[in-house]
This record gives structure tokens, sequence and C-alpha cells, in this order.
């Protein structure tokens, strides 16, 4: 099995299968978070979606789930890999670049329809819990 399918069953097993969609629903106070990963390439996880609700944002729930992501993705010495959309009105990007480069994600280079590919190679583990 390769480090990021290890990854990824090890994700699963700490918050539980995905739905029919291939989505895990990560609770947080007030709702959850949506996360879509998986296997992209042998040693890197790849986030293809992640959502939460308007009114769960900017209370740190996206930091800490990230976090908790890049650890467990860096247990298994993978790293994690993600598109965000470039706001070319913003010089550097916008702000959700911003918070991808302050968790140690590092510009690929542009991918389709004005999205970033971003890479976050393996870090010291922040230890948080998830779920």
């Amino acid at each position: 099995m390769t480090p990021s399918r290890e990854a990824l069953a090890h994700l699963h097993e700490r918050t539980g299968a995905p739905d029919p969609y291939g989505a895990i629903h990560l609770p947080v106070p007030g709702g959850s978070c949506r996360l879509e990963v998986s296997a992209g390439l042998p040693d890197t996880l790849w986030i293809s979606k992640i959502s939460l609700p308007e009114h769960l944002r900017g209370q740190g729930h996206g930091n800490r789930i990230m976090r908790e992501l890049i650890d467990l993705a860096s247990e298994h010495g993978c790293a994690i890999g993600l598109e965000a959309f470039w706001n070319p009105a913003e010089e550097d990007g916008g702000q959700l670049i911003r918070f991808y480069r302050r968790l140690g994600f590092e510009e690929e280079g542009m991918g389709d329809q004005g999205y970033m590919e971003l890479i976050c190679p393996a870090q010291p583990p922040h230890r948080f819990e998830m779920g």
C-alpha cells in the first residue's frame, strides 16, 4: 500500500467512512466541515474539496482541520496538494492563498481557470485531534 493510501485509510479510521459521494464530514461546534480527499499520488493526499458553512468561518475551524490533515499526512511521509482560487485583483492572490501559505503550502503553478496548485510538504506534527 502506498503512503498516501495508508494515510487515507488512517483518516477514514479516525473520521469514519466517506458518504456515498466520497466526502468526509468532520464535526465542528455548530455544524460540520465537508472534505473530499483522495490518494492523488503515492506520496500525496489530494484535497479536491473542502467546505465550511459561511456562519462557521473565521472561528479557527478551517485552520484546525487543515493542521490535523497536515499532521496525519506527515505521519505517513505525505504531502498535501490542492487547488485554490487565485484572485487576480489582489497582488498576492487573495485571502485563501494567504491562508494556505500560512499553513506551509507552496505554490506549484497556475492550474485551470485561475486556480493555483499548492503543495504542503510533510511537516513536524502540531498534535491536534481530528473529529
